[in-house]
């Protein structure tokens, strides 16, 4: 197979004794070259140009469909006075990332006249490009070499998917199809008879890919895989899981039934979980309980139990994971005061906490009893959203006066905007040091951060 540097080597009329045609070289000054000025470097050096463009089709991100458009029409060739010099630019690709939350937004105005008064109404939608869906699009995104595939698009089809994997199923090593939820097992095919190399696969939403398929991968790459990802399983998935991937550092699972995993599958895994977890999220599994957890917390630092009904005694876990950065315990109905002080306590290095709506009637959070400032130092993001009725004006001055690392508090939507101005307006007497962000959930932001 060809490499990179035989593939975009100079021609031999432009070989000089200049070093830049040295390709080591070459790719040392790419280094130092910002993104924007790639393009314009490439345009303007012929000796650099082979150099950059290896560095700037590295990474596909396109943010629009008109980027993707126009991405088709570069690897069609549609190049003009540069196709003789155009390189196989699909074969440079090692990462491609797309999402619908890139589409460009399209504003519409529309004036209406009520009373001889003109009212402008500005409204935002986002774009839909049928032709994203079309077959024929996608024919040009065959990436041979890619590594990195990041595709998270709700109307996403196999069509699309599947050829791009299956060609490059002997490179890929990073799989992340998060909330396509139109996918099928078509679209995994290409990695089930392929030798162990994968490292990532998340599969969140992929609820339509069979669970014999999931199987079939987790046993195909179990030996390299060190994170994996995946929504509404079974026992099998789970058993497969617990045999074939010894080196699993980062477990997500969410929305598990009691009929998909039952208690005694999460008895087993636990039993014999991987010993290089350091990730865990558990969302919504309705069988999880408290000794399960107790088994895998050991060295975690990130750990995410929202809505998981069936754990109670939450405190029991603070002492065993005392390298814990992040703690989600979003709707989560074991939260209360004794379970926060003990996470704070064990846990120094705590600085992404969520509680939000956890307030029940069974465990009262007296959240300014259980949110000691001087517990929590290394804090940096807070989520207390929902719990709008407990958030006392003294204790949000003491969290914003007395966390020098608190860059997010989230308050909710719910939370009064008045109130909450007001308690900044204090704390900014002196210098402006907070800011309130409205459009993300009432989040009061540090301006430095």
């Amino acid at each position: 197979m060809e490499n990179d540097e035989q593939l975009f080597c100079p021609s031999s009329s432009s070989i000089s004794t200049s070093p830049l045609t040295i390709p080591e070289i070459a790719q040392i000054i790419c280094t130092f070259v910002g993104p924007k000025d790639m393009m314009n470097l490439a345009l303007s050096c012929r000796t650099m140009y082979y150099a950059m463009i290896v560095q700037l089709w590295h990474t596909l991100q396109p943010r629009s469909h008109m980027v993707l458009r126009k991405l088709k029409n570069t690897l069609e060739g549609r190049h003009g006075s540069w196709k003789s010099m155009d390189p196989q630019y699909s074969r440079q690709v090692r990462v491609f990332r797309w999402s619908s939350l890139k589409d460009d937004p399209t504003m519409t105005t529309t004036t209406t006249t009520t009373n001889n008064v003109n009212t402008t109404i500005t409204t935002t939608t986002t774009t839909t490009t049928h032709m994203f869906l079309e077959r024929p699009f996608f024919d040009h995104f065959l990436f041979p070499r890619l590594q990195r595939l990041e595709f998270s698009y709700a109307a996403a089809q196999d069509f699309a998917v599947a050829p791009m994997i299956r060609a490059a199923r002997h490179t890929l090593r990073h799989v992340d199809l998060s909330h396509c939820y139109c996918l099928s097992t078509e679209a995994i095919s290409g990695l089930l008879s392929v030798p162990a190399r994968l490292e990532t696969v998340i599969l969140y939403g992929c609820g339509k890919i069979d669970g014999g398929a999931l199987v079939r991968l987790v046993r195909q790459h179990g030996a390299t895989l060190k994170c994996l990802r995946l929504t509404d399983i079974t026992d099998v998935v789970l058993d497969a899981i617990r045999q074939h991937c010894p080196l699993l550092e980062d477990l997500g699972l969410e929305h598990c039934s009691e009929d998909g995993v039952s208690e005694a599958g999460l008895g087993r895994f636990s039993q014999a979980a991987p010993h290089h977890l350091s990730r865990l999220r558990l969302r919504d599994i309705a069988n999880l309980t408290t000794p399960h957890l107790g088994r895998m917390a050991h060295g975690l630092v990130h750990l995410d139990l929202s809505e998981c009904a069936r754990v109670r005694d939450l405190a029991v876990l603070a002492p065993l994971c005392p390298a814990l950065q992040v703690l989600c315990l979003a709707y989560q109905a074991g939260v209360s005061t004794l379970a926060i002080q003990q996470f704070a306590l064990f846990c120094h290095d705590l600085h992404h906490l969520d509680v939000s709506g956890s307030n029940t009637t069974e465990h009262v959070l007296l959240l300014d009893d259980a949110l000691d400032p001087s517990r929590l130092g290394a804090l940096r993001e807070l989520n207390l959203s929902g719990l709008e009725a407990q958030l006392s004006p003294d204790l949000l001055f003491r969290l914003l006066t007395l966390l020098p690392s608190l860059n997010e508090l989230c308050l909710g939507v719910a939370y009064d905007l008045a109130d909450a101005v007001s308690i900044l307006d204090q704390i900014n007497h002196s210098r402006q040091l907070y800011r309130m962000n409205v459009e993300k959930c009432h989040t009061i932001c540090r301006i430095d951060s």
